[in-house]
């Protein structure tokens, strides 16, 4: 690799070049690709440049240093899982390197490795023949709990799982994508609202209604107001998407979270009058009036 003759030579170019996105990718997508053999000897030099550009601080273009120091530390984190990464281990094999990998997740390229490992995973159908692991599921957990910047690309993963084609049969298929909406609202609490919101509401027409009752009744008792219009706007998306989720939220466990949310957003300042009517006539509908 000519970056890894570059970035170990005494004056090094800035470490920024390394940092763009697209190069950084490829790093991240080569490495922690259990379908993909790299030689060994190069898989060191892609270790090496990929901790370079995550852990050095350069300030020479201020008049400061270079500081190298957080390499080696970085570097010892990407060799401590990519062993269990390109093993691609499922399993209780999974469940005894999972402290492993949990406690090197504290490195943001950790967790971006970790991404990528479950995205090609996730990709090849031999994984849905059978069963899916949950296990891959709670280290998309544990990088959004720890990384707030990579959230966004957790949420991506978990809808990649939800809309996977897949051969499990219809009771194992609706229990995955329950716990899927669990780890979602797991993104809401931690500060990911409107895109799950979003991503709830895009999908809306052609989901379960109980998959979608749950969701409600999970995300208003994680909630309390005051809300944004933003945010009572998509809930009354997804509720609007079909008539048949006003119904599923009848129950006698939905109706008081339900309508104690439609009330607090009647007269709520800031949202628009179709909105206020729209929740109105929901409350009325919900309440049997």
């Amino acid at each position: 690799l000519r970056l890894f003759s570059e970035y170990s030579k005494p004056d090094p170019p800035p470490v920024s070049l390394l940092r763009h996105p697209d190069v950084m990718a490829i790093f991240v997508r080569d490495l922690f690709n259990p379908l993909k053999a790299i030689n060994l000897t190069h898989r060191a030099k892609y270790v090496y440049v990929l901790a370079y550009a995550v852990s050095v601080r350069d300030d020479r273009g201020q008049g400061g240093a270079l500081d190298k120091s957080g390499i080696a530390e970085t570097t010892a984190a990407i060799d401590a899982i990519l062993p269990i990464v390109l093993k691609n281990s499922f399993g209780a094999e999974l469940m005894q390197a999972f402290p492993v990998i949990k406690e090197h997740l504290r490195f943001p390229v950790v967790g971006m490795g970790v991404i990528q490992w479950v995205r090609t995973i996730v990709q090849d159908s031999n994984y849905w023949a059978t069963s899916y692991t949950p296990m891959h599921l709670d280290l998309l957990r544990e990088v959004a709990l720890r990384h707030a910047l990579l959230r966004p690309d957790v949420l991506d993963m978990f809808m990649t799982y939800f809309d996977a084609e897949t051969q499990l049969d219809a009771l194992a298929k609706l229990e995955m994508k329950r716990a899927i909406l669990d780890n979602m609202i797991f993104l809401l609490r931690c500060g990911c609202v409107m895109p799950v919101v979003v991503a709830v509401q895009g999908r809306a027409v052609r989901m379960d209604h109980g998959l979608l009752r749950h969701f409600m009744l999970m995300t208003l008792e994680s909630i309390e107001p005051p809300y944004s219009s933003v945010f009572v706007s998509g809930i009354l998306a997804i509720v609007n998407a079909t008539s048949g989720i006003v119904e599923a939220l009848k129950g006698s466990e939905s109706r008081p979270i339900v309508s104690l949310f439609f009330e607090q957003c009647i007269d709520m300042p800031g949202l628009s009058d179709d909105d206020k009517k729209s929740v109105a006539r929901l409350n009325d509908t919900l309440n049997g009036r």
